[in-house]
Order: C-alpha cells, then structure tokens, then sequence
C-alpha cells in the first residue's frame, strides 16, 4: 500500500455503513407510518359500515305505534351496535346509535327521523370514529 491510500478503506467504510443504516430507517419508519395509517382507515370503514347498518335497522323499528323507548341490539363481524329509539313527538322519533368497532373503535350518533317517511331529519356525530 502507498502512503496515500493508507486512511481511504475505514472512511468510505463507515460512510457507506451509515448511508445505509439511515435508508434502512428511513423506509421502516414510513412502512410503520403506513401501516398505522392503513389500520386507522380500516377502522373508519367499519365503523361507518356500523352506523349506516344500524340506521338501515332503525328505519324498521320506526313507526307510528311507537309509544315508549325501545333498545335493540346488533352484532357482526366487524362490531356491535346498540340501537335505542325514542319517540320526541307525534312524527319524530330520535335514534342513538352506539357502535363498538371490532378494533377497539368507538362511534356515537344521535338522528331525528320523520315517522311517516322515515327520513332523517337531523344527523349529529358524538365521540365519532375515535380508537
């Protein structure tokens, strides 16, 4: 070896070791941002699919024989949803959905629905799709 390429080997060494030490950080942290991502998103769905299924059953329930509260309960694969109608007048009944996501999600929502036409009247999101 020469005088001049006695320190070259240790220095690119380490400077290749540490170039790819920070890619193989790098791309791991993103795939783990993903991944978390990908969960939370999933759970959203569920919990959605959840409410739009619950609010499909309470379109059967209400109707104009009902005169007290009535709780109902559902289960899927993706979750529960507990169902309670109350009526608020003679063509308004108000209906709260309770959600419970297969991955520790929770969603709450509260809607006014027309009797007659079962519509729905006012739509409000309490602890909404939080995990």
């Amino acid at each position: 070896m020469r005088k001049n390429e006695r320190g070259f080997v240790l220095p690119i060494t380490l400077l290749l070791t540490f170039l790819v030490l920070f890619l193989l950080t790098h791309y791991s942290a993103l795939y783990v941002v993903e991944a978390r991502s990908f969960y939370e998103t999933k759970g959203r769905y569920q919990l959605q699919y959840l409410i739009n299924h619950g609010l499909f059953e309470a379109k059967k329930y209400v109707n104009n024989s009902l005169k007290k509260e009535e709780t109902s309960w559902i289960e899927t694969k993706n979750g529960s949803v507990e169902i309670t109608i109350s009526p608020l007048s003679a063509t308004e009944a108000k209906v709260e959905l309770v959600c419970k996501g297969a991955n520790r999600g929770n969603a709450t929502v509260w809607v006014v629905m027309d009797v007659d036409s079962h519509k729905v009247i006012q739509y409000q999101e309490g602890s909404s799709l939080s995990f």
